[in-house]
């Protein structure tokens, strides 16, 4: 288990449960691409780790490293906007998250339990079509966001069989249901 600074995802990890870390430390962690991570900050989530180079930086990045009561500079990883929200309902950069491996490679879910957080009638093949790939833990959120309100979607992951930190897949049965 290693300590780290979360950073905003890249454009391409923005909705997903996906976390890059820089390939010294994920050789340091014993870690591969494709191997399923549990992060931990306020909360835990889970997420698939892929390598990003050494020294990674967006041109948004800022320069300025806040410390807290701890004077270590800690290393980065970037994590999916739905890692960022779940482990601390804020979002990325806010506090220090720790990062450990549950599996190598992947655990798929056989069954998750969804509980929809919008009133569309088309939530239930948006959860059938749209979270393929996803890591989900019991009371994750998933909400995603468009332009236009109407394309709004969220859920609450209620169930994970057979366990948390697994990875919804095409055979995943998807039991969704409204909120009441």
């Amino acid at each position: 288990m290693n300590r780290f600074r979360m950073l905003p995802p890249t454009v391409d990890d923005f909705d997903k449960t996906i976390v890059r870390i820089e390939k010294s430390q994920m050789d340091e962690m014993g870690l591969h691409d494709g191997d399923t991570v549990k992060i931990t900050g306020m909360r835990s989530s889970g997420a698939l780790c892929y390598v990003i180079e050494d020294g990674f930086k967006l041109q948004s990045d800022s320069d300025i490293t806040f410390l807290s009561d701890n004077p270590i500079i800690l290393p980065t990883i970037r994590g999916g906007s739905f890692v960022g929200y779940n482990i601390n309902h804020h979002g990325s950069g806010l506090i220090p998250v720790t990062v450990e491996k549950v599996c190598d490679g992947t655990r798929p879910a056989s069954k998750v339990c969804l509980m929809s957080l919008s009133s569309s009638p088309n939530d239930e093949g948006f959860a059938k079509s749209k979270l393929d790939t996803m890591i989900v833990c019991k009371n994750d959120r998933l909400n995603f966001r468009d332009g236009m309100p109407q394309n709004n979607f969220g859920f609450l992951i209620t169930c994970v069989e057979p366990s948390d930190y697994s990875q919804i897949t095409k055979d995943t049965d998807r039991i969704c249901k409204n909120k009441s």
